[in-house]
């Protein structure tokens, strides 16, 4: 199993991957909560109040039968959308922790990034915004999520708490991966099968069009040529056999397990590319601390069969 670790306060390697797999470039180790010495306050409760349950919608849970081990269960067709989160906090006042620290993540190719901003060493196209959350994932100046997107500027810690308001947890590795493979057994490479997703043909997935970090030239389309240039609505690519969209590419999705400074992700996101990032593959794990947050990241809830 293919995994890199990001730490709150050392960062080996970014979601979207450092740098080029060609490159042979290992990126420096970096502090992305104390990013240019910010202040970060300590861990912060998971929720405020008593717990609500959240309305389950578009992403009504599929059965994933009992299997390799792993007994039967209920995922969510999709990930959380911004709308059930939006919800959740309207019942319960939940505040995340990127609203707790005032600030996160938000990716900008390079020479796109607002003018003085505070870039990652060793990752420019990571930027610190004041006021990025959930509710804006992109900044205050950035465009507004829509209610289908899936919510992103989530930590382990939000994720956890909603799930469990829903009467749920994040699934394990092992029921993600169940999930995420389908009923396909064996040595399958991707979410789909094995062909790769660069090859030409259908995209299946929402992935990074051209070479990360730089959008094809005049913006036109390119591999895989999904139709999106950034985060795409839930349920917009074809189910498994599970019934079960969107577990590869679009958003990584925090998983049950770990610990604090260790929490895993899966699937992939749109930042994932043919030159940089594997993450859409069956075989790879993400590692973060819980209350790490960016925008290209959410997650989805398991639930009893």
């Amino acid at each position: 199993m293919v995994a890199f670790v990001i730490a709150r306060y050392r960062l080996s390697r970014p979601l979207a991957g450092a740098a080029p797999e060609n490159s042979r470039v290992r990126p420096p180790r970096i502090r992305p909560r104390r990013l240019l010495r910010a202040a970060a306050p300590p861990l912060l409760a998971a929720a405020c109040g008593a717990p609500a349950p959240a309305p389950r919608d578009a992403s009504e849970p599929g059965l994933v039968p009992e299997g390799g081990g792993v007994p039967a269960f209920r995922l969510d067709a999709t990930e959380v959308t911004h709308a059930d989160f939006a919800s959740f906090v309207e019942r319960t006042g939940h505040r995340t922790d990127a609203e707790e620290f005032g600030w996160s993540l938000v990716f900008h190719p390079p020479g796109a990034e607002p003018e003085g901003a505070e870039r990652v060493p060793g990752a420019p196209w990571w930027v610190r915004v004041e006021g990025a959350d959930w509710r804006a994932p992109r900044g205050p100046s950035g465009d507004p999520p829509s209610p289908a997107h899936p919510v992103t500027q989530v930590s382990w810690n939000d994720a956890a708490a909603y799930c469990g308001a829903a009467g749920g947890r994040l699934p394990t590795a092992e029921e993600w991966e169940r999930a995420a493979r389908g009923g396909r057994e064996g040595a399958a490479r991707f979410v789909w099968g094995d062909r790769d997703p660069f090859s030409g043909g259908p995209a299946p997935a929402n992935l990074w069009d051209g070479r990360f970090p730089h959008p094809p030239p005049g913006g036109a389309a390119a591999r895989p040529g999904d139709g999106y240039a950034g985060i795409a609505p839930v349920g917009e690519f074809p189910p498994n056999a599970y019934g079960l969209h969107d577990l590869a590419g679009n958003v990584w999705e925090w998983i049950g397990g770990g610990s604090p400074g260790h929490r895993g992700l899966r699937g992939g996101s749109f930042l994932c590319a043919e030159n940089s990032c594997r993450g859409y593959r069956l075989d790879w794990t993400n590692r973060a601390s819980a209350d790490s947050a960016w925008d290209h990241a959410g997650f989805r809830c398991r639930f009893a069969p």
